[in-house]
């Protein structure tokens, strides 16, 4: 089967309204700051009540916190890439905090 023709092709326009691969609005900073605030409630609540021991015997309850924890990270990271003097501690690009000696 050959590809498509022309005449079935979807008409767009020639010009582009942002760059590709690009995203034409900006990610709004406070998105990732409400994504690492709403993690750090749920693993909060996950854990409320618990023992240390029973946290170490329940493997539900560590991957669901772990898993909040990771959520938390990756915001913190794209918060740092699109305001990078929001996120403390954030040097440079490989997202490594640089520690003066």
């Amino acid at each position: 089967m050959s590809s498509a023709s022309p005449a079935f092709a979807t008409p767009t326009s020639t010009t582009r309204s942002c760059a590709p691969g690009s995203p034409c609005m900006p990610p709004d900073p406070r998105k990732y700051l409400w994504d690492a605030a709403n993690a750090a409630g749920l693993a909060r609540s996950f854990a409320h009540g618990q023992t240390f021991t029973g946290y170490q015997a329940n493997a539900m309850l560590r991957a669901a916190v772990e898993r909040e924890f990771e959520i938390i990270g990756e915001a913190l990271n794209q918060l740092s890439k699109v305001a990078p003097d929001v996120v403390p501690g954030r040097r440079g690009t490989s997202g490594r905090t640089r520690h003066r000696r």
